[in-house]
């Protein structure tokens, strides 16, 4: 994973008109090829309402398989929260992206 600035890349998310779909699509392009997580392609936005909670909620799902902080669930509502998704979920979740970089790109294990 990149290690990006997190204020930065929070605030582009929320300023900056698509580049949350950028974010998004980049992080779910790192994490399908270095973690081997399934995330569907970026193009599965285009279809109306669907598209964008099935894209969503399996791009959450892998984070949570990556960074392990947040389930799937609250992954997903860090991004849907009114107002402050746009910051908080891009913000959250790139600093677990991050530990995961410091790491050396090793996803987290968790104990059986």
């Amino acid at each position: 994973m990149k290690n990006r600035d997190q204020v930065v890349t929070a605030l582009l998310c929320m300023f900056v008109p698509f580049y949350s779909l950028y974010w998004a699509v980049s992080t779910k392009n790192e994490m399908n090829q270095s973690h081997g997580t399934s995330v569907p392609t970026g193009w599965i936005l285009l279809i109306p309402v669907i598209g964008f909670f099935w894209f969503t909620f399996s791009w959450c799902g892998a984070a949570a398989k990556v960074h392990g902080k947040y389930g799937t669930f609250v992954g997903w509502i860090l991004f849907a929260i009114p107002g402050a998704g746009s910051f908080l979920g891009p913000f959250l979740h790139q600093g677990g992206f991050n530990e995961v970089a410091a790491r050396g790109g090793a996803a987290l294990q968790r104990a059986a």
